[in-house]
């Protein structure tokens, strides 16, 4: 805008446009950045701007993994995938990593306020739902359910079926956050 510069950040180490030019239910186009400031951490930030003179910051989400702007089912909204992994990071000792995936959500911005959007997309979290099911048999269920839930080494108990039993937990854990 002429001789104005707007500064977004001043040091990240990932940084990505989303979204350019693209109304995501705020009544003007904006451009969409998300972005981390150093490797370690574990969420992106998802900073958006209006493109009218001046750029202004008009919203600010964090705790993804990701951000990713698309009108899915084509009905002229946007919505904003992403995950919420800011909540789950340590969650029952576990790091991200330790997850198939962090619970999803679907966001979007109707007459300027930000929703969860995520009931709209039910088959989405079905398939979810089932993929991790078909993971699980019965009888992992079973030793899991009959277990204390918590997994603290156990004397008697082998390192490899504690391990085992840790990932039951994880898919039980990815099934209820999809519901």
């Amino acid at each position: 805008w002429g001789d104005q510069n707007l500064v977004i950040s001043d040091a990240a180490s990932d940084l990505d446009i989303d979204a350019f030019g693209v109304d995501l239910g705020l009544g003007v186009p904006v451009v969409a950045v998300q972005m981390r400031k150093s490797k370690g951490e574990c969420c992106m930030e998802y900073r958006i701007y209006s493109l009218r003179e001046p750029p202004v910051l008009l919203h600010k989400i964090t705790g993804g993994e990701f951000f990713s702007a698309a009108d899915t089912d084509l009905d002229g909204r946007v919505e904003i995938w992403t995950n919420d992994a800011g909540s789950v990071d340590g969650f029952e000792n576990f790091h991200l990593s330790d997850l198939d995936f962090a619970p999803p959500a679907v966001l979007r911005f109707e007459r300027g306020r930000l929703l969860d959007a995520s009931s709209e997309f039910r088959p989405y979290f079905d398939q979810k739902i089932a993929d991790e099911r078909a993971q699980l048999n019965p009888q992992d269920l079973l030793d899991f359910k009959t277990s204390d839930g918590k997994l603290a080494k156990v004397s008697g108990v082998p390192a490899d079926r504690l391990l085992h039993l840790r990932s039951v937990k994880v898919k039980v854990l990815e099934i209820v956050w999809s519901y």
